[in-house]
């Protein structure tokens, strides 16, 4: 692929007196797309009207699968849109970033818009950015440096917390995942290792935050919690209210216990309707092997209506393993 930025020097060399001919390649080609575009909702249903939330398909082909693009940008981000997206009008602003400037064209009503709009590749970020990587990127590639904010300033800020090898590349990557500056810094507030970079990208896929932390190391009655500890958590489900709807169900466990409660399916539900059975002195253990075999509550009533009543732990274990000829066997 040519590097559409580069600027490619032909010189033909002539003998004194001949005009010398210099061929120069065109500027960067213009992305051209549709949007559509309505107010942010927040992860709890309610507006967020400082951030407009985009949809955007590309025009160029899927050679690279990054055609459809989902992105909530900052308001204050979008020179000259309106701040009434109500009225039925006709829009042009820009989204103005260090890898291009994406304008869109189209119209908004009640807060939902549609339209066109045309990406132009910085030069200068272009050709930094090629030099960095040793290859021609292509004009989508380029696209999503701009729409994801990746800018020079950014990759200063990683670098003076430590992050010294960060390339333009790996903080596309961080925006990708949303970890910013001020994620690791409050990481590194609760005490939080934050040396490899990898890891605190993990942590923030998996949902990993400072408040999360220090929740669980509240609830953690002595036991110590890194990042590895905190992401398995975050991983298998294991929130603060789970730990506190466990306990108040009578089950003194350690959060690591509460993870493989949670691998298991073992639920506060689950506990108090066996301890309504008979069966609310079980130790964690034999909960856990309970799930494993399926020893449910609808199972032990099952039981008993067939007569099978007073059972031990063990024995609704060896029942479900073993089925009712061997349980009848045991109990002559």
């Amino acid at each position: 692929m040519l590097r559409s930025s580069a600027v490619l020097l032909l010189a033909l060399w002539t003998v004194p007196g001949e005009t010398v001919h210099i061929q120069r390649t065109p500027p960067p080609a213009v992305i051209d797309g549709l949007w559509s575009a309505r107010v942010h909702t927040s992860k709890s249903g309610t507006p967020d009207p400082d951030r407009i939330q985009f949809q955007i398909t590309l025009n160029q082909g899927t050679n690279h699968g990054w055609n459809d693009w989902g992105q909530s940008i900052r308001r204050a981000d979008l020179t000259n849109l309106p701040s009434d997206l109500v009225a039925r009008q006709d829009v042009r602003f820009e989204l103005r970033r260090e890898a291009g400037t994406v304008v869109f064209d189209g119209r908004f009503e009640d807060g939902r818009g549609v339209g066109t709009l045309h990406f132009t590749p910085d030069a200068a970020f272009q050709r930094m950015l090629e030099q960095e990587a040793g290859d021609a990127l292509s004009e989508r590639e380029l696209f999503s440096y701009a729409l994801l904010d990746v800018s020079r300033a950014f990759v200063d800020e990683m670098r003076a917390l430590g992050f010294s090898s960060m390339t333009l590349s790996t903080a596309r990557t961080l925006r990708i995942h949303g970890v910013s500056a001020d994620y690791v810094r409050e990481l590194r507030a609760e005490g939080l290792n934050t040396a490899d970079i990898d890891d605190v990208v993990q942590m923030r896929i998996h949902g990993v935050t400072a408040s999360f932390a220090r929740e669980m190391r509240a609830l953690a009655n002595g036991e110590t919690l890194d990042m590895q500890d905190l992401r398995q958590l975050r991983i298998h489900g294991v929130t603060p209210s789970f730990v506190k709807d466990m306990r108040e169900a009578g089950l003194a466990m350690s959060l690591e216990e509460m993870r493989q409660a949670r691998i298991h399916g073992l639920t506060p539900a689950f506990a108090r309707e066996m301890a309504e059975l008979g069966y609310g002195n079980a130790s964690f253990d034999r909960l856990r092997q309970f799930r494993i075999h399926g020893v449910t509550p609808a199972f032990v009533r099952e039981l008993r209506d067939a007569g099978y009543t007073d059972l031990s732990d063990m024995e609704l274990v060896d029942w479900a393993i073993h089925g009712r000829r061997l349980l009848r066997t045991k109990r002559k």
